[in-house]
């Protein structure tokens, strides 16, 4: 999505995000965990893709979100990146100046994911982004969709190393997350030209929509006026509505497209995840307190969030 026009697949987690005097919601997760804790947790949608006939997030035709990728910060030295918090509240810019002490983990930033078995969200399919060791980096979700004006949690199941620095009051580790509106998509194919599936979800019933917004009449475009359902259309859903990248200010040579990288006006979102110490261990600090954040590195992002492994979402693998 173009978010400098608030094209966006809008995410919310539990918290609502104040950015500009307005109220955005962006892809979070549902709920903190605690060091060394294992976390049935998810990622909570509750908009769709919209293109920019209107300005804001609710005018102009919206599509349904019909899939999910992320990876999270695994491992050491190139592989993630450590950053200072420095305390601002999420959507108010990113926390970026890196910090150089002791990481405060043993050895890596060992983090398991895994997926969650059973229909328990609306992409059913679910397949394992892995390594060359086999070691789990983050999961693909397909096979279904979402109406925009509907709310779904899309589950995972992480386990975070426990923090070894008594003084680092919480871990903010960040991962890259991707929401998709449309198969077989890079930026140069990303236009008004070549086919929209009608999205369907994962009982293979086409999605129906459940609000109008203020164009054609109170229907969209892309929905039958008869019976409101979305379908598909020989001309696209237009340019910029393939997919929505939660993560920014990355080194990644994949993740470039102007059009779908965040920018200042919209706080510089990262979809994170708190890894909160334990109050017994912050009491036995004898220096600063202070947080921290990790993210995978660019690198990691062009490695395993690539064309191949976010197929058939993606086209190519280059400037996706």
């Amino acid at each position: 999505m173009k978010k400098k026009t608030f094209k966006a697949v809008l995410i919310s987690s539990l918290g609502i995000l104040l950015i500009s005097g307005k109220t955005f919601a962006h892809t979070g997760v549902v709920d903190t965990t605690t060091t060394g804790t294992a976390s049935y947790n998810a990622f909570t949608i509750s908009h769709g893709c919209g293109d920019n006939t209107q300005t804001g997030t609710t005018g102009g035709n919206q599509y349904p979100v019909i899939g999910q990728a992320f990876i999270a910060p695994y491992g050491s030295g190139d592989h993630v990146i450590w950053r200072e918090d420095g305390g601002r509240p999420v959507g108010a810019g990113l926390n970026n100046v890196p910090y150089t002490g002791t990481i405060p983990v043993s050895g890596e930033f060992n983090m398991a994911v895994d997926s969650v078995a059973g229909a328990s969200g609306p992409f059913p399919v679910v397949r394992e982004i892995v390594d060359t060791l086999g070691v789990v980096h983050g999961l693909v979700y397909s096979g279904g969709g979402l109406e925009p004006k509907l709310r779904a949690k899309v589950p995972f199941y992480v386990k975070p190393p426990a923090i070894t620095d008594n003084c680092v009051t919480a871990i903010k580790v960040r991962m890259a997350v991707i929401n998709y509106c449309d198969i077989g998509k890079n930026a140069s194919n990303d236009t008004d030209k070549g086919a929209y599936a009608g999205a369907k979800d994962m009982f293979k019933n086409p999605i129906p929509i459940t609000y109008a917004t203020n164009v054609n009449n109170g229907i969209q475009s892309n929905v039958y006026a008869d019976t409101p359902k979305y379908k598909a259309l020989p001309g696209g859903n237009g340019k910029d509505n393939r997919a929505d990248w939660w993560f920014y200010g990355t080194t990644s040579t994949k993740y470039i497209d102007p059009d779908m990288l965040e920018d200042v006006n919209d706080g510089q979102f990262w979809t994170t995840l708190t890894v909160n110490n334990t109050a017994a261990n912050i009491a036995l600090c004898t220096g600063t307190k202070h947080a921290l954040t990790v993210e995978p590195s660019g690198t990691d992002i062009d490695t395993y969030l690539s064309g191949p492994n976010t197929w058939p979402f993606t086209k190519g693998d280059s400037n996706l």
